[in-house]
């Protein structure tokens, strides 16, 4: 059957993943490239064509299925690298994107920051008002045209807009999702005036209630553009030259994977995908497992990022935004703080240690990377301490400068702090756990989930050195490191499935005549099965999931409800309104549910799935306990709370069999990263060679 590839580009790392059809896993890992993130792509597949003891083209000559995780869009986001972009709406609803609902400024700000809203500020206009056309025409909230499109205004907006250079364009008129007459006729329009330029229309791309989270969505979607398109566009040209023969996928911020070209067209969906690809394989190795209340955690060079898998299902975003700019599109929930491996340690003038937000990223990175970096980082005090092996990272292909991270963390943490280098390295590791802690806390206790019920799974680069830190310190019921923790959403990727969601909005008094909802649902479901088949995917493969949001009359709140698929009945419509009113209870806490209130519907979706083949992944039989054999040698480790070095067992992670068992303190060294096993803490290696300890 050949290999699947998954490929995941990170901040600091880009990370490949690839399985045989027995289950045979390879990994390759290098720096990642940007702006040119595909030489960083091509140069991880060499380092897995290598362990594989072959060549680049022989591994891509051999792949029947490509997947790729990506943060081009994200990146093009969060540093405004996108293109120059006009907007074509109703007239007299230009200033839309200014007047943001008067929430912008704190759109998807974390708590922090909220708490102090006059120092906030609207973001940075994507489209300014100088590149914004309002055009004369109405359509009703029926879908009825009031008013027809003045195609002469309509043109004069484009020869404006294309004479200022604009490179993308985005179109929002108001109900356009009802009638997406004027929005087409407006493509058409400018397509003769310029056949090439990207236009992004919102009745085809958010079909649903909401002018400015419409209009923020597909302004957002024209902005990344041709920024996602060309690097797609040219990651597979290079692919292909390379010996691919399959066109590659992409996970999308949804979960699951959508083909390039359509990625391409919807360059939005590509925000986050990376770190969703953690919460796919999350619950890929949940269900392999048993677990299916599972907290995500991911320590990369940069960031942590925590997702929650509730009864076997990613967490979905409330109200999903990127640089403070609201999306209308499905977006599986990952909250980030600036905490990993690159966050940068400083003392500021009140002597208070702080560990990021900033980072050093890849380049130049931590100290001890030796690429020029000279601020202390994480990595550099996880080194101090003793859980990185200077000589070992990366397999020992990267020596990392331990002397150069002693003196920068003694200069800039520990002399300011009057601590030694040790003690200071240890303060910066209890302060980068402790921010870790708190966010697993506000996305759990907060929410009303108990963390002591659920269990973390910890990966990243950087997750297994300090899980036991920061889950020990929420009382999770079980940590897990994955066997593939340090590439797991490179892996979560090669294990995705094809996804596809469709949405409308329709505002429905509830309860409603069954064949109303059956008319609305056999139209998104009509689209999807066109879309699976158009991808080859058999009609077997095919799964159709329906959902409703529900709200209560005049609130703005709505809750998902799931809707059984085939023929509904008066007696499943009404079963809604209980499985409405559980769901609101979870979400909004115990009392909040308001019985005998009217209720309605908001919005109906259609999520197709279209599975894809995967190898298998048999488990391990279970070995002997004893794994003195895997024991390399020992160290002086530091770790915090203990006051000094203990002398710690080193295990060679590869070595390490199922059904083996260790005690703590010790380190369980891997390629790509190392556990770390506190003292009182004990181990085991389970049948998929993930490591479990309590």
């Amino acid at each position: 059957m050949g290999v699947v590839i998954g490929v995941d580009t990170g901040g600091t790392f880009t990370d490949t993943v690839a399985i045989d059809e027995d289950g045979k896993i390879s990994i390759g890992k290098a720096p990642s490239t940007p702006p040119s993130f595909w030489q960083g792509v091509l140069d991880s597949l060499r380092h897995c064509a290598a362990a594989r003891g072959g060549a680049v083209a022989e591994l891509l000559g051999d792949c029947y299925l490509f997947t790729h995780g990506s943060t081009v869009a994200t990146n093009a986001m969060v540093t405004r690298n996108g293109v120059k972009t006009g907007l074509i709406t109703t007239r007299g609803h230009e200033d839309v994107m200014s007047i943001m609902r008067a929430y912008g400024r704190i759109a998807g700000l974390p708590d922090d920051q909220l708490r102090h809203p006059v120092a906030t500020n609207k973001p940075e206009p994507i489209i300014p008002k100088a590149l914004r056309r309002g055009v004369t025409e109405r359509v009703d909230k029926a879908g009825e045209v009031v008013v027809r499109l003045d195609e002469a205004e309509a043109r004069t907006a484009i020869d404006e807009l294309l004479a200022e250079g604009v490179e993308a364009i985005a179109v929002c008129l108001l109900w356009s999702f009802m009638n997406s007459e004027h929005e087409l006729r407006i493509r058409e329009l400018i397509h003769e005036r310029d056949p090439e330029i990207p236009v992004t229309l919102s009745a085809e791309l958010v079909p649903v209630l909401g002018e400015f989270e419409r209009c923020s969505t597909t302004a957002v979607n024209a902005y990344l553009s041709k920024t996602v398109h060309n690097y797609y566009s040219g990651l597979q040209q290079r692919l292909e030259e390379n010996g691919l023969t399959v066109p590659p996928l992409v996970v999308q911020a949804a979960g699951g994977l959508l083909s390039i070209e359509r990625a391409s067209e919807r360059a939005v969906s590509s925000i986050g995908s990376g770190p969703v690809a953690g919460v796919l394989a999350s619950r890929f190795l949940g269900d392999q497992l048993g677990f299916k209340d599972i907290i995500c955690t991911d320590v990369g060079g940069t960031t942590f990022d925590v997702g929650l898998i509730l009864n076997g299902e990613p967490e979905s975003a409330i109200e999903p935004s990127i640089g403070q700019y609201p999306l209308a599109i499905p977006m599986v929930e990952v909250v980030s703080i600036g905490a990993g491996g690159g966050s940068i340690c400083r003392v500021d003038s009140h002597g208070i240690l702080h560990v990021g937000p900033e980072s050093a990223g890849a380049s130049p990175g931590p100290v001890c990377i030796g690429q020029g970096g000279t601020e202390a980082t994480l990595t550099d005090a996880d080194l101090v301490l003793g859980f990185l092996d200077p000589d070992y990272f990366l397999g020992g292909e990267m020596r990392l400068d331990l002397a150069a991270a002693r003196k920068a963390i003694e200069e800039q943490v520990a002399k300011p702090l009057g601590l030694s280098v040790e003690e200071a390295a240890a303060g910066i590791v209890d302060v980068a756990n402790a921010h870790m802690a708190d966010l697993i806390r506000v996305q759990t206790v907060q929410r009303g989930f108990d963390p002591r019920d659920m269990v973390l799974f910890a990966y990243g680069g950087a997750g297994p050195v300090h899980a036991a830190g920061y889950g020990g310190d929420i009382g999770v019921r079980e940590i897990v490191i994955p066997a593939t923790a340090s590439l797991f959403s490179a892996f979560g990727a090669a294990v995705s499935d094809i996804h596809h969601r469709y949405e409308t909005s329709r505002k429905i008094s509830f309860p409603c005549p069954p064949g109303l909802l059956r008319d609305v649902f056999a139209d998104l479901e009509n689209a999807a099965m066109s879309d699976l088949e158009s991808e080859g995917v058999a009609p077997e493969n095919r799964t159709l999931r329906r959902e409703v949001d529900l709200r209560y009359h005049l609130q703005i709140h709505e809750v998902p409800v799931a809707v059984p698929n085939g023929p509904l009945t008066e007696a499943e419509i009404a079963s809604l309104e209980k499985a409405f009113h559980e769901a609101y209870e979870q979400r909004y806490g115990h009392g909040t549910v308001l019985k005998g209130g009217a209720i309605e519907i908001a919005k109906l979706r259609v999520d197709a799935v279209g599975s894809v083949p995967k190898p298998a992944m048999p488990p391990q039989p279970a070995g002997d306990s004893d794994c003195r054999e895997a024991i390399v040698h020992e160290r002086p480790v530091f770790f915090p709370g203990t006051g000094g070095f203990t002398s710690t067992p080193i295990y060679r992670g590869e070595r390490l069999r199922s059904g083996n068992r260790l005690a703590g303190p010790a380190i369980i060294e891997y390629v790509t990263t190392s556990v770390v096993v506190p003292a009182g803490l004990a181990a085991e290696v389970d049948p998929y060679l993930s490591i479990r300890f309590k």
